[in-house]
């Protein structure tokens, strides 16, 4: 941790008080942090977990994001979710103390029904690095601290 100081402080201070200089952050040193950060996530990919999610395709082409899908997929009534090793459907009708598990990860999409006598819908199993799951927040943490850079601010870090 001893390139992000900066981050440290961000659960230094009380919300309850006004924050002073000694809680902000030199945004030079924020940034500094920021590129360490993707640049150990890009290095050592398989050190960090990917992040899994799944996208239910609706009939105009449109797709929405599930956390988890209720359907029959291999003529068992499952369960698809996501989770830190990939994505996954499990019998939901299993007795076993421990249902089987489809893996997922694999393939790019499948096709469940929605009930027994529904159609088929498709579900896109999509895979993101933690670049590029976080990206956009690391986006907006690093045009921050640029802009405090050009003009001469400091930041202030909190997670409170």
């Amino acid at each position: 941790m001893r390139t992000f100081p900066w981050y440290l402080k961000a659960f230094d201070w009380d919300a309850g008080r006004a924050p002073t200089t000694a809680d902000c952050a030199q945004p030079k040193d924020v940034l500094a942090g920021i590129h360490a950060l993707e640049r150990e996530l890009q290095r050592h990919p398989k050190r960090y977990p990917a992040e899994w999610r799944l996208w239910l395709r609706q009939p105009d082409e449109a797709e929405s994001r599930c956390q988890q899908i209720l359907g029959v997929y291999r003529g068992k009534r499952c369960r698809l979710y996501t989770d830190d090793q990939g994505a996954w459907a499990v019998e939901a009708d299993s007795e076993m103390a421990y249902p089987v598990h489809y893996p997922l990860s694999d393939l790019p999409e499948v096709s469940v029904l929605a009930d027994p006598d529904g159609l088929p819908v498709t579900v896109r199993i999509e895979s993101l690095s933690p670049v590029g799951a976080h990206e956009q927040v690391l986006a907006d943490l690093k045009r921050v601290c640029v802009l405090a850079l050009q003009k001469n601010a400091l930041v202030l870090p909190s997670f409170v």
